[in-house]
């Protein structure tokens, strides 16, 4: 089950996002925020697999609190942002820290966000399956060496 956070101050936007999101990924644990201040808070306790986020997000800027939610986490967020004016912040979201899969711009077509929410499942899928082998090959190794059978054991460059 994947986590996803949608982040807009504008109840509406959420509501219909939330509808839209169910339709297209209905075993998903979603999570609503009006307000800068709950995610902070909520960020405390644990990060979403996927980070939907309106980039004019009430008082605060949704590019800065998604770099702060980023910053040194073990595991990638996904993150996609959320505009009604695209031409405004092209530039911004393209080039901070951040590194998003894309953007939606308001109102947002069901077309684009199954293809975005679609693609950021599959990357998450796949960093689970290469972490799965990895996994399992330096257990594999770690059970030779301690079985005591020699011999090189080489791992392939993460």
């Amino acid at each position: 089950m994947y986590d996803i956070w949608l982040c807009d101050d504008e109840a509406v936007h959420l509501r219909g996002l939330e509808e839209k999101i169910a339709r297209i990924l209905p075993d998903v644990q979603l999570r609503s925020f009006e307000d800068p201040a709950a995610v902070r808070a909520a960020a405390r306790a644990c990060l979403p697999d996927i980070l939907i986020m309106d980039i004019e997000f009430g008082p605060a800027s949704g590019i800065a609190l998604a770099d702060d939610l980023c910053d040194g986490v073990s595991k990638p967020i996904q993150v996609l942002y959320l505009t009604a004016y695209g031409e405004r912040y092209c530039q911004r979201i393209f080039t901070g820290q951040v590194k998003p899969v894309g953007y939606l711009t308001k109102p947002v077509e069901d077309t684009y966000l199954s293809y975005h929410l679609r693609r950021c499942v599959q990357q998450i899928d796949a960093r689970a399956k290469d972490q799965d082998v990895l996994t399992y090959q330096k257990n594999r190794a770690h059970r030779a060496v301690d079985g005591n059978v020699h011999r090189h054991i080489s791992f392939p460059p993460v």
